[in-house]
This record gives structure tokens, sequence and C-alpha cells, in this order.
């Protein structure tokens, strides 16, 4: 049984990276999600440039207050510009910009 997944996409928007996290529901509050997402944050560090971006966005419903800490907790940084009442947008620069 999966505890936690992250997957990194291509957004047609703006061309940058998105990140999606899912956790099982059994394990929601135990961090899994939080390990993941941070891995994930490494990793675009580490390739990003591989890829031409320089920015990975987070996008959680406004009510996900779990999903809106991770982000922050992760040095995301809120987008009010893209965001809305349903959604909040996060956006984190990649760290070693080459």
């Amino acid at each position: 049984v999966p505890v936690a997944a992250v997957d990194i996409m291509t957004t047609t928007k703006n061309g940058h990276l998105t990140i999606a996290i899912m956790t099982n529901p059994k394990y929601r509050g135990s961090g899994e999600a939080t390990k993941v997402a941070k891995e994930a944050v490494d990793w675009f560090d580490k390739n990003a440039n591989k890829y031409g971006a320089e920015e990975l966005n987070w996008g959680a419903y406004s009510r996900n207050k779990a999903s809106t800490h991770i982000a922050e907790k992760l040095k995301f940084i809120y987008d009010k510009e893209d965001s809305d009442n349903d959604w909040s947008v996060y956006n984190y620069k990649i760290k070693n910009l080459k």
C-alpha cells in the first residue's frame, strides 16, 4: 500500500514544472507527504537546469491547510496574483540557477 507519492509535471499555462502530492488517508498527518515533497524539491534543485525550468509551482485547494502548510514549510512563496478563493498557488525558485 503506497504511503505517499509525488509527481513533477510540466504545465502548459506557464511552462514551469508543477508538483503534485498524494497521501494515503491512513497516513495523513504522519509527515510522509512532507518527506516526499522535500525529496522532489531537492531533485528539482539538482535537475531543473536540464529541463530549462527555473520555478516549481504548487497548487492546493485553499481549504487544504495541510497542503498549504507543507508548501510554506518547504519555502514555496504564496502567489497572490495566481491564487483565488478556491486555489492557493505557491512558487519555488531553483536554488542553483546557472
